[in-house]
């Protein structure tokens, strides 16, 4: 057995080509691992376009390995982490049920943390717990110890030194600085509302209880409600959170809930978390207080293509989400990247094939916003209505720079007054918006990357106020100086 480099340059462009071995002599050879990265690929791993496109957002957190393809649908099609490390071409590889297709597993759990560090985002690592898709079955708890374990042992994996075994193995594997993770998820859409499937809660306790004996800085996440009908099942029976099914609430420090609608329906959450604390949602809980939220898969589903209208509808749940920014903590789109070549989904916010990369409306959305992103929530007040649409605003100041951020979900105009009569006479209101939005129907493609992107508008700010005009369908960042 023999391993071989080489360097191929290309004599033309080409989006649909095949690799081939062309021997130059009758005989016979076995190939066991072919891999072909860019000259260019950022840590040697990565195409350089899609990690630009995603640091070009400034996202903070990075879900890895991701939802379903954590739990797979039986213990050969789960996502092992152990069974991701080492040398690429030694990886067993496994056939990814969630999402049908087989992997190699060179994209394994040391390339997911390096992914994470050269996008600058923070590590949250899911962690499985016994619980398969749609087997509607735990592992049973006195044979889950091996969860509990693995859940330590990534950690030493990730920031353990020389002196410890998985530690060791990391360095062994090249990456000889620490990652840092300091985030795990424990499972993923587990079952919260079915008496006969109450083995969450000990799941749960088992491997919390492991990973805090060893490491008791960890934050922890806890899988929580998904699809659930706004708050109607906030008490779920078996979320280790509230208690039930046999064990009284647990530590829990947030949980995790996933949010797929469509656009109409997402457009009317924008005040899904505005009385979140009410004791009305939370009065099982100890102390009546509902665990912070981490929204981490949310996405306005049903097009093939995404379009301007999904994303507009995003824009008005995201605000709302970000009014309540004490209680929601962090939100996910999901799924992040796809190669089109086999997409599972056709809401994927960042797609390409070999050559050409292109982001959905909603990429832009979200990259406009965080750029207005806050480190102080302002009290805002936004009243009046129009007619058969939906429209939210929130406002953040981060130093000197305060932003309004503003989305109108329907078909009609809407004419904002915005007042900022509470800051001083000083405050200086920019003479131009950040815009996205117009045909609801407007998309983005491979061949058209920029079809919907963020414009710049002109207006007329008078002293403290200004009024805009926010064309349907269009989201919207204004800044002011103080």
């Amino acid at each position: 057995r023999s391993k071989h480099t080489a360097t191929l340059t290309a004599s033309a462009g080409c989006s649909n080509g095949t690799f081939a071995v062309a021997p130059s002599a009758q005989g016979s050879m076995l190939l066991d691992s072919i891999s072909l990265f860019p000259s260019d690929a950022v840590a040697g791993l990565f195409r350089k376009d899609i990690i630009d496109m995603v640091t070009a957002m400034k996202p903070t957190l990075m879900r890895i390995p991701g939802g379903n393809y954590l739990e797979g649908t039986g213990p050969r099609t789960r996502w092992a982490w152990k069974n991701t490390i080492g040398l690429p071409e030694a990886r067993p590889g496994h056939y990814n049920s969630a999402w049908g297709y087989w992997v190699n597993d060179g994209l394994g759990a040391r390339e997911l943390l390096i992914f994470a560090n050269v996008t600058n985002t923070i590590p949250l690592m899911s962690i499985f717990t016994g619980y398969y898709l749609g087997q509607k079955q735990y592992t049973p708890l006195n044979e889950s110890q091996e969860f509990a374990q693995d859940a330590v042992d990534i950690i030493e994996y990730s920031n353990g030194d020389a002196s410890t075994t998985w530690g060791k193995k990391r360095i062994d594997d090249g990456s000889p600085e620490p990652f840092g993770l300091a985030n795990l998820e424990v499972g993923n859409e587990e079952t919260l509302y079915n008496p006969a499937l109450p083995n969450f809660p000990g799941h749960y306790q088992l491997i919390t209880g492991e990973v805090w004996n060893k490491y008791p800085d960890i934050y922890v996440v806890a899988s929580g409600q998904f699809m659930s009908i706004e708050h109607v099942n906030r008490t779920a029976t078996c979320s280790p959170c509230v208690g039930g099914c046999g064990l009284p609430p647990q530590k829990c420090f947030s949980w995790d809930e996933h949010l797929y609608r469509s656009p109409d329906q997402l457009a009317n959450l924008g005040g899904l978390y505005d009385n979140y604390r009410d004791p009305s949602f939370c009065q099982t809980l100890t102390g009546g207080k509902c665990p912070d939220v981490y929204v981490l898969e949310y996405a306005a589903s049903g097009s093939k293509l995404k379009d301007v209208q999904a994303a507009i509808s995003e824009a008005v749940f995201l605000i709302g989400n970000e009014r309540n920014s004490e209680v929601v903590k962090c939100t996910s789109f999901a799924p992040l990247l796809c190669n089109i070549v086999g997409q599972p989904y056709g809401y994927n916010l960042i797609n390409f094939n070999s050559t050409a990369i292109f982001g959905i409306p909603t990429y832009h959305v979200l990259a406009m916003f965080q750029q207005g992103y806050g480190s102080e929530r302002l009290e805002t007040h936004a009243t009046g209505a129009v007619a058969g649409n939906v429209w939210n605003a929130t406002a953040a100041k981060n130093g000197n720079t305060v932003t309004v951020k503003i989305a109108n979900y329907g078909p009609n105009p809407l004419k904002l007054p915005v007042s900022f009569a509470s800051f001083p006479p000083s405050l200086n209101i920019s003479g131009s918006v950040a815009a996205v939005g117009g045909d609801p129907q407007a998309v983005n493609t491979l061949a058209d990357p920029n079809n919907v992107a963020p414009r710049t508008l002109t207006i007329n700010p008078t002293g403290s106020s200004v009024t805009l005009d926010v064309a349907p369908y269009t989201a919207m960042v204004l800044t002011a100086q103080m």
